[in-house]
């Protein structure tokens, strides 16, 4: 019987630390844009983008101009915080639309992004570029 609980209790102890483990490694991991929009990547019809600083929303259908944002973001890696506080203020904010779904909402700080409110460190430096990207549709 003893025999029998230590060998349940090496089970259990090892299944324990295989998913720690996986839970560790998971979070470890970095994200690229299209991990966070999954299939719909081609399917975007519409963005919004709100300027943090004025209020000022632009909204664009240009299928050329959807792309290049979408490389913009896939360019960057991100990681998840382990600080969800929420933040107040920010630089951009852009939705991402198929038809006239929302499929993804993305708030960015620079170096720290919310996707659908979770926060992810944006570890290949500042979204700087999007402000270029919005400027480029005025």
């Amino acid at each position: 019987m003893i025999r029998k609980n230590k060998l349940l209790l090496i089970i259990g102890v090892g299944v324990l630390t295989l998913v720690i483990i996986y839970l560790i490694s998971n979070n470890m991991k970095y994200k690229k844009f299209s991990d966070f929009i999954d299939n719909n990547e081609q399917k975007i019809s519409r963005v919004e983008m709100i300027d943090g600083s004025t209020g000022k929303t632009i909204v664009s259908t240009d299928k050329g101009k959807i792309k290049e944002l979408i490389n913009l973001l896939n360019n960057q890696r991100y990681k998840k915080s382990s600080d969800q506080h929420e933040i107040v203020g920010y630089s951009f904010g852009v939705t991402f639309y198929v038809d006239n779904k929302n499929v993804l909402q993305i708030i960015s700080t620079g170096d720290r992004v919310n996707v659908n409110g979770v926060y992810y460190n944006v570890t290949t430096g500042k979204l700087d570029k999007l402000g270029k990207w919005y400027k480029s549709l005025l």
